[in-house]
């Protein structure tokens, strides 16, 4: 089963975030900040590796999982 984006979904996206609080952060963000086990492995680690497997490139989404990566069980001793 293929899914298709409407025409104007980035847009939409853009649209939604530029409406966003300044000071609003992400739920990864306020769990790195109180030291708790992080979800990257699932987001930003599973879009690396989606990505590779169908050979498409993900250089943000690897950087933010190789550079988290010794926060994924929360703060290291």
């Amino acid at each position: 089963m293929h899914l298709l984006l409407a025409a104007d979904f980035a847009d939409q996206r853009m649209s939604f975030v530029d409406g966003l609080p300044d000071a609003m952060t992400s739920s990864m963000h306020h769990d790195l900040k109180a030291g708790k086990r992080l979800e990257v492995s699932w987001l930003s680690g599973g879009v690396a590796q989606l990505g590779e497997k169908a050979g498409v490139p993900t250089p943000c989404c690897r950087a933010v999982r190789d550079i988290l990566a010794m926060y994924v069980d929360g703060k290291p001793n």
